[in-house]
């Protein structure tokens, strides 16, 4: 060991080696056997492409990085429409809808929860991209309701009554060429549910409360940090390469 190679009158002294007393651990020695295998030159071009690598790595930062990871946010945000349901950690399926729970052949009653004719909220995601960050927002009016759930009430408009009336006739087969005792037979033979569109329709209250259940679209999620972790470091193997 290090300390039996001491002198007795050096033991339990700090072990300290002076470095500059040994020529071959000098500095300058290092330095010029380094040489002999090291072109300076190489080094300059090493180091001009690793100023080449922070470049594209702060651009990569900046600007694509967040415009990129706005967009795989969104893509992930609808996909929970298709799917009906939120993914995190697997699939935890939304509560179905009445009309879902009704059935029929008409795109309607076949349509997931969220999605609709207009599709307003499934179309309505945007982002704003910053340096290093993005915010993906949906601002629907309705969008924080529906992701997180809660009580509504709103005003039934004559416009809605019009709808409710509609709704009404499509879900019973009444067509305009029905005598009065073919309506009622029809009528008769409708399910409670398309029955709610008349009660509705004929309703004296001015206003209506709702409960609507989560279904949750929006917000932190393990699959979604997986895809931008693969986006990231996939595209920090392409910027850095072979140094």
């Amino acid at each position: 060991s290090d300390t039996e190679s001491l002198s007795p009158s050096e033991r339990g002294k700090p072990l300290v080696k002076d470095v500059q007393s040994n020529p071959v651990l000098s500095p300058l020695f290092c330095f010029a056997n380094i040489q002999n295998y090291f072109n300076m030159s190489d080094l300059n071009q090493l180091i001009k492409r690793l100023e080449e690598k922070k470049s594209a790595l702060v651009a990569f930062h900046d600007k694509r990085w967040p415009a990129r990871v706005g967009e795989i946010a969104i893509a992930h945000f609808k996909k929970n429409f298709r799917d009906a349901g939120w993914n995190d950690n697997g699939l935890t399926r939304w509560k179905r809808t009445r009309r879902q729970e009704q059935g029929g052949k008409d795109v309607y009653y076949n349509r997931t929860p969220l999605l609709s004719d207009s599709d307003n909220l499934y179309g309505s995601f945007t982002y704003k991209a910053g340096m290093g960050r993005v915010t993906v927002e949906n601002n629907v009016e309705y969008a924080p309701v529906h992701n997180n759930g809660g009580t509504v009430q709103h005003r039934i408009t004559p416009r809605m009554r019009k709808y409710a009336w509609r709704r009404f006739f499509e879900s019973a087969g009444i067509t305009d060429s029905d005598s009065p005792e073919v309506r009622k037979q029809k009528e008769a033979a409708m399910n409670d549910h398309d029955r709610m569109w008349k009660r509705l329709a004929l309703t004296p209250k001015q206003t209506s409360t709702v409960h609507i259940p989560q279904r949750k679209f929006m917000g932190q999620s393990t699959e979604l940090a997986q895809k931008v972790r693969d986006y990231t470091e996939g595209e920090l193997l392409k910027i850095i390469g072979d140094i």
